[in-house]
């Protein structure tokens, strides 16, 4: 018949990620959202949650961390001395 496609078991959909998995962060991922945002894939549930628009195929690059010697100078120039 026309009805609706079969809604695929856990097992499988969680297959489908590790073989997509980009592996944009290690762990987790910061939210719900992050666990498919870092790993290439997006969803979208009927109570609107949904992973954010992703335009470009590359893992996006991390900010860059300031040494801890330039933090710990400019905390005692600020403190005079």
């Amino acid at each position: 018949g026309g009805g609706l496609p079969a809604t695929p078991a856990l097992p499988q959909i969680w297959n489908v990620v590790e073989n997509a998995d980009i592996g944009c962060t290690p762990g987790g991922g910061k939210d719900y959202a992050g666990v498919f945002t870092d790993a290439g894939l997006a969803f979208q549930t009927n109570t609107n949650l949904q992973t954010p628009d992703r335009t470009d195929p590359e893992c996006p690059k991390p900010d860059a961390r300031r040494r801890r010697s330039v933090m710990l100078t400019e905390k005692r120039m600020d403190k005079g001395g």
